[in-house]
């Protein structure tokens, strides 16, 4: 008996050369699909970098398994670094300290009855990327608790801002305290507690406590600071800002700006606090920028009376406010480009759909964004709590937010950049010249999130064209701690971040190779 093989041996070899090739051709594609964004190997990060973060998502998941499963490894790597930093005594004596610090006891740090706070040095982290050395040091606290946010569960969420030579903490539940620069080159440290009237002024208890709602941001113009919060009137909540002269002894908060609008806890919407924005950066000398997230109202986004869902302008001096632009889920990052005139946002998407927006100032036209009629993300599609007897709502009822997959299309602005999976974005900072030494449109943003092979728990480097119409690259610092501030400081030449799931801040330096 004869086979074909036999008789026809040249097929047997190309047989075998075309699975050689599929298996080389699949190998390669792998190793691309798969690659970590910092890999040294410059051909296969271009070649990944020129695929979309969708489709190399659904190449994951649908076409090779390895990769899939390389990126779950990850993961859980980073997970379980995380978990050992903790582990080391400190949930121990996380458990400990929860037990002896009590709500009297915050409510003296927030009073000033307890004047300090200590901080110790963490050991540094290092990156390197291609021209550039990254050096981020971090001071912990294991006495700072209350986050705004499940995954700040062991630290706090909160705010940084300068004030000579002073940075400036406002916590997500009121404690105001302050760093000198010099306590900077210690290993260990206090900041120093501001006493205030916030209780006074802000009354509703949840703010104080680990809840969704509390401080939004600090911006410190002259000798005056500004906090954004979440106002809660008769359980319909927007998101106002108070003021006070800056007293390093104590604080006298006074009402600033509070919307007309409000979104109703118990409505026919998904209310959620966490989409509030409350962002603040300088305009000019007589006006400040500020944004307001929809708090999932979805009618007030695309509503041109109404503050939610919106950037606004504010006259320092009368508090007159002016819309921007609209059409915004949840702004959560704001840097001005003065030499442009050009005013740059970040905004949270709901499931994927995170974004960069561009606003140019130079005419009074209301900018449009599309919120909730466009986005690049999808909805949670989970149906709400049932509260006053009423059901929630359920996939079918999103005729107010259909999330078309384009802007353009719809007459809408498209963002500069989306990332879908979301990396939990939050604040912008453009890098000045003397940090990196160079006139290029460089940019660091915060992430927040879990899930580090996503781009989460992340400081970004991204590089916009001159023309600002393109990220050219992206690079990922990764720190395995929410990023929820970030700012820079010129007289230390560094960035300021602050790291929530420990309630940490931290001091990124670079270094050209």
């Amino acid at each position: 008996m004869f086979t074909m093989d036999k008789k026809f041996p040249y097929i047997k070899s190309k047989k075998l050369l075309a699975i050689c090739i599929l298996f080389i051709v699949y190998f390669i594609a792998n190793k691309i699909i798969s690659a970590d964004p910092d890999s040294k190997n410059k051909l296969v990060v271009l070649l990944r970098n020129n695929i979309s973060p969708e489709l190399r998502y659904k190449i994951k998941q649908n076409v090779f398994p390895l990769a899939r499963q390389k990126a779950l490894l990850e993961a859980e790597r980073a997970a379980n670094k995380i978990y050992a930093r903790e582990s080391v005594g400190f949930n121990k004596e996380i458990t400990e300290l929860r037990k002896l610090i009590s709500k009297d006891i915050l409510k003296k740090y927030r009073s000033g009855e307890i004047n300090k706070i200590p901080f110790y040095k963490e050991e540094n982290m290092n990156f390197n990327f291609h021209n550039y050395t990254y050096e981020l040091e971090i001071f912990d606290t294991n006495l700072l608790f209350n986050g705004k946010h499940d995954g700040a569960i062991l630290g706090t969420s909160a705010y940084l801002d300068e004030y000579l030579n002073k940075i400036i903490i406002a916590t997500g539940d009121g404690i105001i305290s302050y760093i000198n620069h010099s306590d900077l080159d210690k290993k260990e440290f206090n900041s120093k507690i501001i006493r205030s009237n916030l209780t006074e002024i802000i009354l509703d208890e949840e703010v104080y406590e680990q809840s969704s709602v509390g401080i939004k941001d600090i911006l410190i113009i002259n000798d005056d600071i500004y906090l954004s919060y979440s106002n809660n009137v008769n359980e319909c909540y927007n998101t106002s800002i108070i003021k006070a002269k800056i007293n390093l002894d104590y604080l006298e908060f006074k009402k600033f700006f509070e919307p007309t609008y409000c979104a109703k806890k118990y409505s026919d919407y998904f209310f959620n606090p966490h989409s509030s924005g409350g962002k603040m950066t300088l305009y000019d000398k007589n006006n400040l920028l500020f944004t307001h997230g929809d708090y999932y109202y979805w009618p007030a986004p695309q509503d041109p009376k109404n503050h939610l869902g919106k950037i606004l302008m504010i006259n320092l001096n009368n508090s007159e406010s002016r819309i921007l632009s609209m059409g915004h889920r949840n702004p959560q990052g704001l840097f001005l480009d003065k030499k442009n005139n050009l005013l740059i946002s970040t905004e949270h998407g709901p499931v994927g759909g995170d974004e960069i927006n561009l606003n140019y100032l130079d005419d009074d036209s209301v900018k449009n964004f599309g919120w909730p009629i466009s986005s690049y993300g999808e909805h949670h599609c989970k149906k709400r709590f049932e509260m006053d007897g009423k059901n929630g709502l359920d996939c079918s009822d999103y005729k107010l937010a259909p999330l078309n997959k384009s802007h353009k299309d719809f007459g809408f602005i498209e963002p500069l950049k989306y990332w879908s999976p979301s990396i939990g974005v939050t604040e912008i900072y453009k890098a000045p010249i003397d940090f990196l030494e160079t006139k290029n449109n460089e940019f660091f943003i915060g992430s927040l999130g879990n899930n580090i092979n996503e781009g989460d728990l992340s400081l970004h480097h991204i590089t916009i064209n001159k023309s600002y119409d393109k990220v050219i690259s992206e690079n990922t610092l990764k720190i395995y701690q929410r990023i929820r501030d970030i700012t820079y400081s010129e007289n230390l030449n560094k960035f300021l971040v602050f790291l929530e799931t420990k309630g940490s801040i931290g001091l990124l330096s670079v270094k050209k190779k």
